[in-house]
């Protein structure tokens, strides 16, 4: 190997390998992995073997974000009934169920 050729930053042939794919790694090495080296292609390479676990964490990461995002308290008054002091993630919560309830009612009714 001729360390006076250079690429691109000007570094000699060596310390560019070495900059690219670090110490122990050769570029042939680099290509045999299934999915290249990028920490992309393997997120891609994973999320295509495994489509269910990919949902199952993405949700997990939206539901924590919920659930981060609302811990503080809110209150509710409705006519002359009041809850004072309520966290918005169980008003969230309660409010899915009654509207999945709905939905569930409503399709029982449609289908007679």
């Amino acid at each position: 190997m001729e360390q006076g050729l250079v690429l691109g930053e000007g570094l000699p042939l060596e310390a560019e390998r070495l900059r690219l794919f670090g110490a122990g790694r050769s570029p042939r090495a680099e290509a045999s992995r299934p999915h290249g080296g990028s920490v992309v292609a393997r997120v891609a390479g994973f999320v295509s073997r495994h489509p269910g676990r990919a949902a199952q964490f993405a949700l997990f990461v939206l539901i924590a974000i919920v659930i981060l995002q609302n811990v503080e308290s809110t209150s509710i008054d409705v006519l002359f009934w009041s809850v004072p002091a309520l966290p918005k993630l169980v008003l969230i919560f309660v409010s899915m169920l009654v509207g999945a309830a709905t939905w569930d009612l409503m399709r029982r009714w449609i289908r007679g």
